[in-house]
């Protein structure tokens, strides 16, 4: 659906025709949060190749400015010799602080550097164990994106909206209902978007399950 054809509606609904700019940023949040809770296939992406490894001794990786979910794991590849490694194995920080603790020193000769096979993800970044012994690795990602969309009447499809537009309808709804504060309205149409979103998750689940021959097509 168009922004101007979902704003119409959501109106046979909201009534309410003073409220444009809000109703669009419902819409925003509820494509924001259905992504979120799905781990929607349209919002997954690979990254481009992590900065952070550009000299021996270095442990740190930055994330994509869009980064949401990680997706599995780290994957690596060393471009000179063009051999792709298994994906690095993920640990916590409390075990990376004891198992490669000095990569904190201040003199790189003093790490202990080879090709990592581990890491953590800490503070949006991601932490490699071992440091880098080279820099010719290439470091990428599976992820989701999470920067905010914006939506206007002019905007030409609203995610979501082709298979799941009365879910998006009711998220934007306990919104709008919400903002202008009838929370009796708003906790219907809340528990009416739960309730969808819970189906679109338990029909994907399905549909990824190798031992059905089945599909299920619809969503809601």
């Amino acid at each position: 659906m168009t922004g101007a054809n979902l704003y119409n509606y959501i109106l046979q609904i909201f009534k309410r025709t003073d409220k444009s700019t809000e109703v669009y940023t419902a819409i925003a949040d509820t494509v924001m949060d259905m992504r979120s809770r799905m781990l929607s296939d349209d919002f997954s992406t690979v990254s481009a190749a992590l900065t952070g490894a550009s000299t021996i001794g270095s442990y740190q990786l930055t994330l994509p400015t869009d980064f949401g979910h990680l997706i599995g794991d780290v994957l690596i590849k060393d471009t000179a010799a063009d051999d792709v490694y298994f994906p690095l194995r993920r640990i916590t920080k409390p075990e990376w602080d004891i198992k490669y603790n000095q990569a904190l020193a201040s003199a790189v000769g003093n790490r202990l550097t080879g090709t990592p096979t581990e890491y953590c993800f800490f503070g949006g970044k991601i932490y490699l164990g071992s440091p880098v012994d080279k820099t010719t690795y290439e470091f990428k990602i599976n992820y989701t994106t999470e920067d905010a969309p914006t939506y206007t009447a002019v905007t030409a499809t609203i995610p979501f909206t082709d298979q799941f537009r009365e879910v998006v309808k009711a998220g934007t709804l306990q919104r709008m209902f919400r903002e202008v504060g009838n929370y009796p309205e708003s906790d219907i149409w809340g528990a009416v978007y739960v309730d969808g979103v819970m189906n679109v998750i338990a029909n994907d689940d399905f549909n990824r399950d190798g031992s059905t021959q089945q599909m299920n097509y619809n969503g809601v």
